[in-house]
């Protein structure tokens, strides 16, 4: 995952005013920047506009610049007013902040509008509120947050996750639904297919299938995963066939990658559709709107999820930096998922 960074933190003593860049300061968790006049406010504890719409004013002929706009951080690099509500942000080595509300409404003109016929923070300015404190500075780096955690060394993906507790089942170790069984030590079986032209012709090597495995592993160790990888070419029948024979076989999980986007080819949601017995949607929504965090070319994805039997089966992109990104997104509802399918209790 690409990250930004933070050219600029700037504080006032009171509201209303201009804010004056400062080398660091310190957040605390439901308060904001300490010292910050907006600091304590239920919801915008601290404002974020990024370096990219100051520059929009600067081309109307306006000597502007960090702090100008009354924002505490000046970003660059990330395109803010694409963040959903509830996107996470890492800010330097400690801060995490919770994307609380995008523009604000402008109850009287400030001096900026009145020289320029416009103000670009009531449309493109961020507010978000600080769930985990720490010092920051001018400086410093940040990313997307791609679960509610923020520290980890992989680019963009953290693989140093705690362990997932195996679900919960009633006493005697399995639980019963139309007459099989489910238990605990059940190893979890998951088929990833790459579904590529070029990688089946072996143009070149495949990267994503690999990538969901590696990640895949580390979130589910604690329920012995069994992995088979299969590369196809972007034809349906083909697909078909393959997430035919895997359900099946009852597998569990079923993620392929490739095929979402908009090119001819493009096919995997259409003959996922086919085989699924009920869509999830959830999935591919929450998929999407964490992506376009980091890309607004996650909106041309047609991505898919969907239940067949007791195979829940995924639709992921072809990029493997982006397959790494959307599984450890979805964490920990996978087990959750396959207990559900199993008539388990995991709540």
């Amino acid at each position: 995952m690409s990250s930004f960074t933070i050219v600029s933190i700037n504080i006032s003593a009171r509201k209303g005013e201009k804010k004056r860049p400062v080398p660091s300061v310190e957040l605390r968790e439901k308060m904001g920047i300490v010292g910050d006049a907006h600091a304590g406010f239920a919801h915008r504890q601290v404002s974020l506009l990024a370096m990219e719409s100051i520059e929009k004013m600067r081309a109307k002929g306006l000597a502007v610049g960090p702090g100008d706009f009354a924002e505490n951080i000046t970003t660059e690099g990330i395109d803010l007013i694409s963040l959903p509500v509830g996107a996470r942000l890492c800010l330097g080595p400690d801060v995490e902040v919770e994307i609380t509300q995008i523009g604000k409404e402008c109850h009287s003109r400030c001096e900026i509008y009145r020289q320029a016929g416009d103000c670009v923070m009531p449309r493109e300015g961020v507010f978000a509120r600080v769930l985990r404190g720490g010092m920051l500075r001018a400086g410093d780096s940040g990313k997307v947050a791609v679960l509610p955690l923020c520290k980890g060394e992989m680019e963009g993906v953290d693989l140093d996750l705690p362990p997932l507790p195996p679900p919960r089942l009633p006493a005697g170790g399995q639980a019963y639904k139309g007459g099989e069984s489910v238990k605990n030590n059940k190893a979890i079986n998951i088929a990833i297919i790459t579904v590529s032209d070029r990688a089946s012709a072996s143009i070149y090597n495949d990267e994503s299938g690999p990538a969901a495995k590696e990640v895949l592993l580390k979130i589910l160790k604690d329920h012995g995963p069994k992995f088979e990888l299969t590369i196809i070419p972007d034809e349906p029948a083909k697909l078909r066939a393959t997430l035919n024979n895997y359900i099946k076989q009852k597998f569990d999980f079923i993620f392929t990658t490739g095929g979402t986007g908009i090119s001819p080819r493009d096919t995997t949601p259409e003959v996922t559709r086919e085989v699924i017995d009920k869509e999830v949607p959830g999935i591919a929504e929450a998929m999407r709107a964490f992506s376009i965090g980091i890309t607004k070319n996650a909106m041309l994805s047609r991505a898919t999820a969907g239940v067949a039997g007791k195979t829940l089966i995924i639709n992921l992109p072809g990029s493997p930096k982006a397959v790494k990104e959307i599984v450890v997104f979805l964490g920990g509802i996978l087990t959750h998922a396959h207990a559900m399918m199993h008539g388990i209790d995991s709540h």
